[in-house]
């Protein structure tokens, strides 16, 4: 008797199967945010990447013109205000020299 009624309403299994089918496009949706997730990580890491060379040439180019202007401050005895005020000023000017170069991570 019990398999003539779940034959006779038919609905019950349809809204069984309907509800399992439910959650399973629940999932499949945040599979497809997380495959969103991973494609915006590669360019993450691209941009990490050049910005963490940038920095890194940026630091020995500024740490090369400290040593040059040691050297050279040492060697001629000039005082030690001249070389601080060229120091400020060649770093001040690299950056105004390199800021065309590097452009902002909005603009495309």
């Amino acid at each position: 008797m019990t398999n003539e009624r779940d034959r006779s309403n038919p609905t019950a299994t349809e809204s069984t199967d309907a509800a399992s089918s439910d959650g399973d496009d629940r999932s499949n949706g945040g599979d497809r945010a997380d495959d969103g997730d991973r494609a915006d990580d590669g360019g993450s890491r691209h941009h990490l990447a050049v910005s963490g060379g940038r920095i890194l040439a940026d630091l020995v180019i500024v740490g090369l013109w400290a040593a040059f202007l040691s050297m050279l401050f040492l060697a001629t005895g000039w005082p030690r205000w001249g070389f601080y005020v060229l120091l400020v000023l060649g770093a001040v000017g690299y950056v105004q020299l390199t800021v065309p170069w590097g452009g902002s991570a909005d603009r495309s």
